[in-house]
């Protein structure tokens, strides 16, 4: 019996260590798709259409894992996304995404809500 009990918490050590390999490696993918999106949406500003398939790819990250809200945090999405904001002033379709994925951002995490005032946004 006592080898059993060793036996089952020596195989949910290793499949635990194991989903955290897993963990880790979505959240680099997670990390490299959000750093090649703010690169887009940086390289090329003055697109209207680059800057909302940007920021529709990055809602659809956050809406998905609300983990993800500090990721894009983390990698520029904030003043990025503001940038976007002043650029296509008059834009609607941008205005529209940026402020929905800013809300996101925002509110479902504490430690971005305190990003906010540090990277020149101010809810």
């Amino acid at each position: 019996e006592y080898a059993g009990k060793l036996l089952f918490i020596w195989k949910n050590t290793k499949m635990s260590h194991d989903l955290k390999k897993i963990a880790d490696s979505m959240a680099a993918i997670v990390t490299k798709e959000v750093c090649e999106r703010l690169k887009e949406m940086e390289s090329d500003e003055k697109s209207e259409k680059a800057q909302i398939d940007a920021m529709k790819y990055l809602y659809a990250l956050v809406e998905d894992d609300a983990c993800n809200c500090v990721t894009i945090a983390h990698a520029g999405g904030i003043p990025q996304i503001v940038e976007a904001m002043k650029n296509h002033k008059k834009s609607q379709n941008v205005q529209e995404c940026a402020c929905k994925l800013l809300f996101y951002l925002a509110f479902n995490s504490i430690d971005n809500r305190m990003r906010f005032p540090m990277q020149g946004s101010y809810l």
